[in-house]
């Protein structure tokens, strides 16, 4: 490994892979973000530039592609032209502190889709296909089921997103986790920094929101952590904030298994040792993004679902596997009773929800990095979002498997709508029995994938689309009596990025609905009919006249 300095770090955003990469891991799809250019000078350039998550080294995919399969991180208002001045959201005031800067070294620069290692565009402007691209991705949503698709390796086609999301909970019941590989070396050993010569102000860190308490390095990251009484490896994605040239900020909710893994050791009075991977296989973020049950390892459940063992590197400082891909590699440890300010931070409810807080914080010891790597970046606002369609799937997902595995019949459909990805969950079942609905309803509520920070979770006949917010509230409407129907559950898991949560509480409770809003059980078959045309009769009179006659194609 070579210690030289960085040249230029593309940032990349997630969420799809691409599909003529030899390793799988290429074009992202996901993040619009407000991200500023470095000078020479050491400070922010005239103008925002932008960065296509695609290597030289996967120059087979050319732009048509990558505009099709990924989204671009954008930064509209602020595209560079010859009028163009500092973006306003992140241009640095005259008191931001020179680490939150960093030295001029790492340059935010555009890449072409196709020539990754093309010279840096003039900051006058970039080329004309390459603002087509801009463009396209632009009036496009940041994330698509097709993108997701591609990252998943799913080849079926499909039209209706809970189609797909089936098509991914059966690929996730028969998944089987994957051992990782070790390996003794990899493409993020090409530079190394160590001791005095660690320099996170090296990396461009982005002010994603106008009123964060600081720049994240980390938000489409790997937290990598290890239980200290067994062999179990957790991959999470924790927040996390940078600091000065060798400790940043870290974020970690309350019940999530990495924030159970600091408290082992920090009772135990022991450091906890830490990797971070910024940048990587958007199949491991997306892994690390699942609700994966305690004990399993999310690098083994990203092999299961690639159909190949996931190839890692053990680090001989913490002794953590991190991906031998990666782009940017931070290894560290967190050391009990050392807090500093984190926060605030536009999180995925739409909200500054968090106030600044003591925090604990990673002291970094090493970092690894390729030649010229690529910075994952997502960017959570209010809803939707660049990651609420991800987070509904994978949610509704997981749900409908904790519902099957609990041994609820006849589930027809699971949907966590987008606008409240944790907090607005619809089940469709077909009622079989007396109580089959309540089950359905509490079981979805509490379930490990369904439970943190879920609000109302709402039980729908299954002639009702779960993913259609017309059908659910016509079902409130006519079929759910307030008086009978809705349960409240009180005491319930949530966390400080609620906004329901008074700022002063250090009790992070919640309270919920179960909602019925099926056709009573018991009368059910006396429930009035709906008013709607039948199929046979539909299908008779597009014979008869055609669907031209109707204005539909």
């Amino acid at each position: 490994m070579a210690a030289c300095p960085l040249s230029r770090v593309h940032v990349r955003p997630l969420m799809a892979r691409c599909p003529h990469s030899p390793s799988s891991a290429g074009a992202g799809a996901g993040a619009a973000s407000a991200l500023a250019a470095r000078s020479g000078t050491g400070r922010w350039g005239p103008g925002a530039v932008v960065g296509c998550a695609t290597r030289a080294r996967y120059a087979s995919c050319r732009a048509s592609r990558i505009a099709r399969v990924s989204s671009i991180l954008l930064i509209v208002a602020s595209l560079p032209d010859s009028n163009a001045g500092r973006s306003t959201a992140m241009a640095p005031t005259s008191s931001e502190p020179r680490t939150a800067r960093g030295p001029p070294a790492a340059q935010l620069s555009y890449c072409d889709p196709v020539a990754r290692s093309s010279a840096a565009r003039a900051s006058s402007g970039v080329s004309t296909a390459s603002q087509r691209i801009l463009r396209s991705a632009a009036t496009q949503p940041s994330a698509s089921p097709q993108r997701i698709a591609l990252t998943l390796g799913i080849e079926e086609k499909f039209d209706h997103v809970l189609q797909f999301t089936r098509m991914y909970h059966e690929k996730m019941k028969a998944c089987v986790p994957l051992p990782r590989i070790e390996v003794k070396s990899g493409p993020v050993q090409e530079n190394v920094q160590q001791g005095d010569r660690v320099n996170l102000l090296d990396f461009p860190a982005p002010l994603l929101h106008e009123k964060d308490g600081g720049r994240y390095l980390g938000t489409g990251h790997l937290v990598i952590t290890k239980d200290p009484d067994s062999e179990w490896v957790n991959v999470g994605t924790y927040r996390i904030m940078a600091q000065e040239r060798d400790t940043a900020a870290i974020y970690i909710g309350p019940g999530k298994h990495g924030s159970i893994h600091k408290e082992k050791y920090f009772e135990k009075h022991k450091p906890m040792p830490v990797n971070v991977v910024l940048g990587g296989d958007p199949l491991d973020w997306f892994a690390a993004s699942c609700p994966v049950p305690a004990g399993v390892s999310e690098f083994d459940f990203a092999g299961g679902l690639r159909g190949a063992p996931t190839q890692v590197i053990r680090s001989d400082i913490t002794g953590l596997p991190y991906p031998a891909d990666a782009e940017i590699v931070l290894e560290g440890e967190i050391r009990p009773g050392e807090l500093r300010e984190e926060g605030p931070f536009g999180e995925w409810p739409g909200y500054y929800a968090s106030p600044r807080s003591l925090e604990p914080f990673i002291r970094v010891h090493r970092v690894l990095h390729r030649h010229n790597p690529i910075l994952s970046c997502a960017n959570p606002a209010r809803p939707p979002h660049t990651l609420t369609l991800l987070r509904a799937i994978t949610r509704s997902a997981h749900v409908w498997e904790e519902l099957e595995q609990a041994g609820v019949p006849e589930i027809r459909g699971v949907w966590s709508h987008e606008p409240g990805p944790r907090q607005f969950t619809v089940v469709s079942i077909k009622q079989r029995y007396p109580g089959h609905v309540k089950q359905a309803g509490l079981i979805a509520s509490q379930c490990f994938s369904g439970g943190y920070q879920n609000r109302f979770t709402i039980v729908v006949d299954d002639d009702i689309d779960p993913t259609r917010i017309d059908d659910v509230v016509w079902a409130l409407s006519t079929r759910c009596d307030p008086e009978s129907g809705i349960d409240i559950q009180r005491r319930c898991w949530s966390s400080s990025l609620d906004p329901m949560i008074h700022p002063d509480s250090k009790v992070w409770l919640n309270s919920r609905a179960v909602i019925e809003a099926c056709r009573p059980y018991e009368w059910r078959d006396k429930f009035p009919e709906v008013a709607e045309t039948s199929p046979e009769l539909r299908n008779r009179v597009l014979a008869r006249y055609g669907r031209a006659f109707f204005g539909l194609h």
